[in-house]
Parts: C-alpha cells; sequence; structure tokens
C-alpha cells in the first residue's frame, strides 16, 4: 500500500523513486521535474513561481518547454502522458533481491537488466 509520504511536492501521486523514474524516462531536468509535481498538485504558475523561488514568467517558459518535449499541448494532457510512462515502468525491485557481485561474471541475463528503467514512451 502506497503511502502519502508529504502533500505540496507531487508525493500523493507517487513516491520520490517513481519521480526519480519518471524524470529519467520522460527526459526532464530536475528543475522541469519540479514543474510537473506542481501541476501534479494543482498548483497555478504563481504558485509554482513562489514555491521554487522563480519568476511566473520562468515557470511559463518551463511548463511551455516541458509540453513541446513531451508533445502535449495542455495540463490535462501533461498528466495523461505522465500517467501513461508510469503504466509502462517496471515493478520496482523488492528490497530482499540481491544485485550480482560487483567481481560476478557478467551473463546474457544481468546485462539486460542492468541500465535504466524501460521507457516505453521515449523518442
Amino acid at each position: 500500500m502506497r503511502e502519502t509520504v508529504m502533500s505540496g511536492t507531487g508525493q500523493a501521486v507517487f513516491v520520490p523513486g517513481e519521480w526519480r523514474s519518471l524524470a529519467s524516462c520522460l527526459g526532464l531536468s530536475p528543475r522541469e521535474c519540479g514543474i510537473v509535481r506542481a501541476v501534479f498538485d494543482g498548483n497555478s504558475e504563481k504558485d509554482t513561481a513562489q514555491r521554487l523561488g522563480l519568476s511566473p514568467h520562468t515557470v511559463h517558459t518551463y511548463l511551455w518547454r516541458i509540453y513541446r518535449k513531451l508533445h502535449v499541448q495542455s495540463r490535462e494532457e501533461l498528466l495523461v502522458r505522465v500517467f501513461a510512462e508510469f503504466r509502462s515502468l517496471p515493478p520496482p525491485t523488492p528490497n530482499f533481491v540481491r544485485s550480482p557481485p560487483r567481481n560476478a561474471p557478467a551473463t546474457a541475463a544481468n546485462a539486460r537488466t542492468a541500465g535504466t528503467a524501460r521507457c516505453s514512451l521515449n523518442r
């Protein structure tokens, strides 16, 4: 069961590790991810600017660039796009599963699972 860690940072929807995976798969910078999280919180551009210490114009510019990068045209489409990407992420690995030792010989199975998370909607 997912527990809300903190409201006001998009964490009511995704936990920090999920945000990192989504940012990586979507090609978002940390600042862009912060803007997307604010959209998930329902914040206005003015509120987002105040929270992040930016001007409203800068937030508007970031949001416009995020729309272009993700090929969306509205906040609603942005939410759908991020949720669609989240659904394509592989399930999290339980904490009790161990990675192969660092000095273990490379195998085809290890090579397939190494690297970044699978991103179905990358361009």
